[in-house]
């Protein structure tokens, strides 16, 4: 993921930052979104011209353990 598949996302139309998340796989890395998915959070609030508070943040999910 770059910031060149937010930019695409938000192109195509996706305002929602879960939906921005699924379609460029952000967070998918074995941070697991905790850095990446804030990264993007604000590249894209920066590229909407939204606050940050404004777009929500994304859903943290707690690591599985086999």
């Amino acid at each position: 993921m770059t910031t060149r598949d937010l930019a695409i996302a938000t192109r195509e139309g996706f305002r929602s930052i879960e939906h921005i998340k699924r379609y460029t796989t952000t967070g998918m890395a074995t941070d697991q979104g905790k850095t990446s998915n804030l990264n993007a959070l604000g590249i894209v609030s920066r590229t909407l011209g939204k606050a940050i508070p404004e777009m929500g943040l994304t859903t943290f999910r707690m690591p599985t353990h086999p």
